[in-house]
Formats: structure tokens, C-alpha cells, sequence
């Protein structure tokens, strides 16, 4: 049984039904709302292509993507192209239809796929787990030999099972989703440090703008002026756009004239880990096991590479015991290991707001780790 049917879940489920195993999806959503996470870097392409998707996946259209344009360590903004990528350009998607693809390829595999499921309600019983769920206005129940908690950040099952989730920092992301205009400039990423945190924004497949605010959650909730704070009744709007006019790079890509403010959107987007991804018939994968930054543009690319491993470790078990899954824990904390050293060099090349809390905070622990 798979909770979660995002990019780790369906990869997971995919690779699983494709070797002949009996496995079912539970997925709380019906994949119909704008979920975070657009853009998908060139080294995308031979995952999809080992999960046999990669046509399908050209088939939704998806805009493609030429590289990113920063403005990080210096008010000049620079380019890295994607022009020397062996795969060719990136790509910028819908994610409900991105993941959407992905929980149906799975289905057409073998994997039962379940759609607007309530909470599942999970025990073990004779060395088993016995799931209870609801879909469909029907209440289903299943036998499973392992789970695989594919819930993101959430982790729901494995830390109802005693695991710890680790945070490293409270980074979130306040995101504004503008119709598609003519003049909106497409075919990159724009990322844009300020003072009290940076700017990312893309252009979705469907011409729509994306433009997220990322910061730390108290400094969000601190920033009260101009209708910031959400009690106020207005979403915050007033404040994301006064935040909004701090920038130059940013708010160039959007016609700033007669502008409305549609709903902000909140979410986690923090760096976490959990203090182990494996246990008596479980996994954990995806951001159930380890969150990215999206700065480091990894998120969908680590899901989807994660629930590969996965599989491959759950196949890999049938008379080798549990060396598998301790390889599987293995290469997450290698995984983590890389990546910390990454975020590390990346947010310590900024150093124009030193004393400004976001900055404080990460250039400190950058600092601390040399």
C-alpha cells in the first residue's frame, strides 16, 4: 500500500506494478487543484524514461524551460543555460496534471489507484498491516504486507510510528498564481534574493505566472503592516505586494498596472529530514523522507528518483531479508549529505543583508560548518 499518490508514490507504484507486484495507491486528492513545485530540470528526462513515461509526458505539452536567471549575491542578474545539458532544455508543467500522469500510468500498469481518500486508518495485525479507507462514499479494506509513506512533508505514517521528523530551518513559500498575458517574458526561471528572504517565479505551461515570496514563517507572521498577517481578513495580499515593490527583477515580469492580488497561498518549504526512512515492513519516500529547499530545484527530481530506489529495494528484499532497505537508508543519508553541502555553499554566496534575520540565520550555519 502506497499512501500518497505524488511523483514518489506513483513512481514507486509504477515500478512496483511493472514487476508484478499487487499494489494499491491511496491518494487524498483528485489531483484537480494547482499544487507548488513547476519547473523540472533537464537530468529529468532518463528518470522518466526508466519509468517508460517519457512520451506521455511530452504529450501534455509542457513548456520548456532554458535555464534560470538570478539575481543572488549581487543586484546583476546572471544566467545559467541549459544549453550544454546533454538533455537538452527543462521543463516548466502543471503539477496536478504532471502527477496526475504519473498516478495513471501506474494504474494502467496493475496498481489500483485511489482517488479522495479520507485518512487511512492503519494497524497491524498478524504480522501484517490491515489499511481501512474511504473513497468513493465506500468504505474499503486491505491487507498489505508493507507500506510505503509517500505523504510528503507530512510523513503521517511513519511518524505515527515513533519517527522523528528533523527540521533544519522554517522556510515557506507565499505563492500568487497571475493570468496569462501577452507580455509576460517565458522560457525561464527567475530567482531574486531581498532582504528578508528571495523571489522565485516561472511561467506555467498554460501561460499563467507563478510568482513566490520565500522567508522564514515568523518573519511572515511578524511583517504585519499593510495586511500581512492573515487575521486580518485579507490574505495578506497588501503586505505580499509590498513586499512585492522591494524588488526589481521580479516585479518586471508582471504588469503592475490596475493589479489585483489574487489569493496567497501558503506552504511548507522548509529543509527536513526524518531520523530514519525505514522500519518492520515500511519506507518512507520522497519529501516524507527528506525535504529540499526549492532553491535547490531538486524536490520533484529527488521524489521521483527516491520512489525509484524504493521500488528497487522492496523488489530486491524476497531473500535478502532487511540489507536492502538499510541500503535504501544508506543512499538517503548520502543523499542528504550532498545536498546539505550544497545549500550550504549556495545561501553563504549572499551576503549583502548579514544582519537581516533570514540571512543571520543561514549564513550563521554556514559559517558554523566550516
Amino acid at each position: 500500500m502506497v499512501l500518497g499518490g505524488g511523483p514518489a508514490g506513483a513512481a514507486t507504484a509504477l515500478t512496483l506494478a511493472r514487476h508484478g507486484c499487487s499494489v494499491a495507491v491511496a491518494e487524498q486528492s483528485d489531483y484537480a487543484g494547482d499544487r507548488p513545485g513547476e519547473a523540472l530540470p533537464p537530468a529529468i528526462q532518463p528518470l522518466l524514461v526508466k519509468l517508460g513515461v517519457w512520451e506521455r509526458f511530452l504529450e501534455q505539452k509542457p513548456a520548456p524551460s532554458f535555464g534560470v536567471r538570478s539575481a543572488w549575491g549581487s543586484a546583476e542578474l546572471l544566467s545559467q543555460d541549459f544549453i550544454f545539458s546533454p538533455y537538452g532544455s527543462g521543463w516548466h508543467v502543471a503539477r496536478n496534471r504532471f502527477d496526475a500522469l504519473l498516478a495513471r500510468c501506474a494504474a494502467e500498469a496493475g496498481a489500483q489507484l485511489y482517488t479522495s481518500v479520507a485518512e487511512a486508518q492503519i494497524v497491524e495485525k498478524n504480522g501484517a498491516w490491515q489499511i481501512d479507507l474511504s473513497t468513493d462514499g465506500k468504505r474499503r479494506r486491505f491487507r498489505a504486507a508493507l507500506i510505503v509513506d509517500a505523504t510528503g512533508r507530512r510523513a503521517t505514517f511513519a511518524r505515527k510510528h515513533g519517527v522523528r521528523r528533523i527540521m533544519f530551518d522554517s522556510l515557506i513559500g507565499a505563492s500568487v498564481i497571475f493570468p496569462a498575458r501577452d507580455s509576460t517574458p517565458s522560457g525561464f526561471t527567475l530567482i531574486e534574493a531581498v532582504e528578508n528572504g528571495w523571489w522565485y517565479s516561472s511561467v506555467l505551461p498554460d501561460g499563467r505566472l507563478i510568482v513566490v515570496y520565500m522567508t522564514d514563517g515568523d518573519i511572515y507572521a511578524s511583517v504585519r503592516k499593510g495586511g500581512w498577517h492573515e487575521r486580518d481578513g485579507r490574505n495578506g495580499r497588501d503586505g505580499w505586494r509590498a513586499q512585492l515593490d522591494l524588488t526589481r527583477n521580479t516585479r518586471s515580469r508582471i504588469d503592475l498596472r490596475d493589479l489585483v492580488i489574487p489569493e496567497v497561498r501558503l506552504a511548507a518549504a522548509n529543509t527536513s529530514r526524518l531520523d530514519r526512512v525505514s522500519g518492520p515492513n515500511w519506507l518512507a519516500v520522497g519529501d516524507a523522507a527528506m525535504a529540499f529547499d526549492p532553491l535547490s530545484g531538486q524536490g520533484i527530481y529527488k521524489a521521483i528518483q527516491f520512489g525509484i530506489q524504493a521500488a528497487e529495494s522492496i523488489l530486491r528484499r524476497n531473500g535478502h531479508g532487511d540489507a536492502p532497505f538499510q541500503q535504501y537508508e544508506d543512499s538517503i543519508a548520502r543523499s542528504y549529505t550532498a545536498y546539505m553541502s550544497s545549500w550550504y555553499q549556495f545561501y553563504s554566496r549572499e551576503r549583502r543583508w548579514q544582519n537581516a534575520p533570514f540571512w543571520q540565520r543561514r549564513n550563521l550555519a554556514a559559517d558554523f560548518r566550516r
